[in-house]
């Protein structure tokens, strides 16, 4: 391991890991999950957004005063290359405009080297998305937030019950309040943590958590699932 990653030695080397990884979204939770993911190592990563940086983007996404104004993607491109030397790929979409259509190569390992990270905020957009990934043989990270609430799914396509459980989840979202209208920086940040832990537990083949749900106010752990229960795999 290079000097510039000594101190994840033993946790996560940088220099192994073969993925590719594409955030739909880099709003409150995308811009920070890049970010991390960049200083974690992994270099192949796309970034998709359409939306300009707001003044009120500034409390609760990783972009400057000066970003204002600047496309997301391109902005963001621009922080992570300072702050890592890594490059990422920037694409400036609709999420309803984007080519979903996954280059994989024949014989891949189911959810070995394709992750798709959702951060968006509303069920509709999650809904799209689903439709056009569900029959590709790639996993599907899902970050929802609300308030103090934040809620991870995770969805490998030849998965059943994974399927259902995000099926379900796709069904009952659209009858809360969006996941996007409220939310608070430190709740972002422990989400980015566990969905950047889980990219490094499928890297690592280790076995990952179907869902995970914590509300921040009494940091309860409202639906964390256990193995046991819902069928969690560890991958092959």
């Amino acid at each position: 391991m290079t000097d510039k990653y000594r101190n994840q030695e033993g946790i996560f080397n940088p220099e192994n890991q073969r993925l590719k990884i594409t955030i739909i979204g880099v709003g409150s939770s995308g811009s920070f999950i890049a970010l991390t993911l960049a200083k974690m190592g992994f270099k192949d990563i796309e970034i998709i957004d359409f939306d300009r940086v707001e003044l009120h983007n500034i409390p609760n996404q990783f972009y400057r005063m000066k970003d204002i104004g600047k496309y997301k993607v391109e902005a963001l491109k621009d922080i992570i290359k300072e702050f890592t030397d890594i490059d990422v790929q920037e694409t400036i979409s609709k999420i309803e405009d984007y080519s979903y259509i996954p280059n994989l190569p024949p014989n891949l390992d189911i959810g070995m080297n394709r992750i798709y990270i959702i951060c968006v905020d509303n069920v509709e957009t999650r809904r799209f998305i689903y439709s056009q990934l569900k029959d590709s043989p790639l996993t599907i990270i899902d970050g929802g937030l609300g308030g103090e609430e934040f809620h991870t799914l995770v969805l490998q396509m030849n998965n059943t019950e994974h399927q259902k459980i995000y099926e379900d989840y796709l069904k009952t979202e659209g009858k809360q309040a969006p996941c996007g209208m409220q939310n608070v920086i430190y709740t972002i940040l422990n989400e980015t943590s566990e969905i950047c832990n889980i990219v490094k537990r499928i890297d690592k083949k280790e076995t990952i958590p179907s869902q995970i749900r914590r509300d921040m106010r009494s940091y309860r752990i409202l639906s964390d699932i256990k193995q046991e229960e819902t069928g969690d795999v560890e991958l092959k």
